[in-house]
């Protein structure tokens, strides 16, 4: 039985040029304890769904559809119903830390209030709770720290806090809206983690809000992908890396960097190649000297990289800008180290002036006339994979 069950959920939004339809007609399902990431460009209404659920909209914005928690419909629900849902049986992780804590309360008061105005606790017993929440979620001496103001937290710290404010209460659905965007890549991998683990220890339904496919690959077993206000491709993760079968998810893809392959080399070797000027395609130098440990003592994560080798992609991050200073005005040759990035053509269309027709017509390497005149249906390619394309043989090679 789904937790959370989305049916033609449509959101307008006034400006002063009108109003427009930001999120047109999305459909999803949550079962309780399942993850589903939702995974799209900025603007295309992700966010926008996200505070929908949570009752959180701009002004001026309106609702209609269909959106059920366990039963209880949330669209219409009045200000005070969705006050006691609210980090009670629905709780969201947002982008920023800093701005979703208060900087005049102490961060052990912050994460204690739920305690105190969903479940009644005494100060004393909810604080108590709190730096509980505190240690579970990896924040060193919670008993002392508790008492800090949120500028004394770095900013993992920080979202480390949000993510004990929200589960509290111990919601049923947790939203996180691209929890790791404000955070440096180690400091991403760790919070993502800790909500993996978090959500299987405690049975709750995640809701992950991100525009990286690898975040959503690694921690979702359902996705949706959004473009211009609709979901144009759904299904289980896999099956959807598997075969993509709309070409803006296809794009999407194809634009992520890719850093290079594993391999080893020497001091003098690159140096030799470098001064041949015959770069392999695609690879990045490393170093041309060899770490030192000032080097390593300054840069933090080189320490364990003074063997002169690389044991993954990821090995290749640090030494990028590095390479650069040496190359110096070697123009072909950096040009060569790094290939253009794929992109997708031409520009996301104006919420206000969309096409009649697929929104991602004026895009589409794939597009036929027909793609202009109506908005594509849902078609189902099995699997429970379904796509909004009314060419998705185009994507399987069966079509130029």
């Amino acid at each position: 039985m789904s937790l959370l069950t989305v049916l033609n959920l449509r959101i307008a939004l006034a400006t002063p040029y009108g109003t427009v339809d930001a999120v047109r007609g999305i459909d999803f399902s949550l079962p309780a304890g399942g993850t589903l990431g939702l995974i799209g460009e900025s603007g295309c209404g992700k966010s926008l769904t996200a505070l929908a659920l949570m009752g959180l909209l701009p002004e001026g914005a309106s609702v209609s559809g269909s959106m059920r928690l366990g039963g209880q419909e949330l669209v219409g629900l009045g200000e005070s119903a969705l006050c006691a849902l609210r980090g009670n049986r629905i709780a969201m992780v947002f982008q920023e830390p800093m701005a979703a804590l208060n900087p005049l309360h102490r961060v052990g008061d912050q994460v204690a209030e739920p305690l105190r105005i969903h479940q009644g606790l005494a100060r004393s017993q909810a604080r108590k709770e709190a730096k509980i929440l505190l240690e579970r979620v990896g924040i060193a001496d919670a008993a002392r720290r508790m008492d800090g103001y949120p500028h004394e937290f770095s900013g993992g710290q920080r979202q480390r806090i949000c993510i004990a404010m929200a589960l509290a209460c111990g919601p049923d659905l947790l939203v996180a809206d691209e929890p790791t965007t404000a955070l440096d890549t180690e400091v991403q991998a760790q919070i993502l983690a800790l909500l993996a683990e978090l959500v299987a220890e405690r049975g709750m339904a995640l809701l992950l809000i991100s525009h990286d496919l690898a975040v959503v690959a690694r921690h979702t077993a359902n996705m949706l992908v959004m473009y211009g206000g609709t979901v144009v491709e759904a299904g289980p993760t896999q099956e959807v890396f598997a075969r993509m079968a709309h070409p803006y998810t296809r794009g999407l893809l194809a634009a992520r960097p890719v850093l290079g392959v594993c391999r080893t080399w020497s001091v003098e070797s690159e140096n030799r190649r470098f001064h041949q000027n015959q770069p392999q395609r695609g690879q990045f130098l490393p170093d041309l000297q060899p770490h030192s440990p000032a080097m390593g003592q300054k840069d933090g994560v080189l320490e364990e990289r003074r063997s002169q080798k690389w044991t993954a992609a990821a090995d290749l991050q640090p030494t990028i800008s590095k390479s650069d200073r040496l190359l110096g005005s070697h123009a072909s040759t950096r040009a060569a180290l790094r290939p253009p990035l794929p992109t997708i053509a031409g520009s996301v269309p104006s919420l206000q002036a969309l096409p009649p027709g697929c929104p991602f017509a004026g895009r589409c390497a794939f597009t036929i006339e027909a793609c202009h005149a109506a908005p594509p249906p849902a078609v189902d390619v099995g699997h429970g994979h379904r796509v909004r394309c009314i060419r998705p043989e185009a994507m399987a090679g069966d079509a130029p």
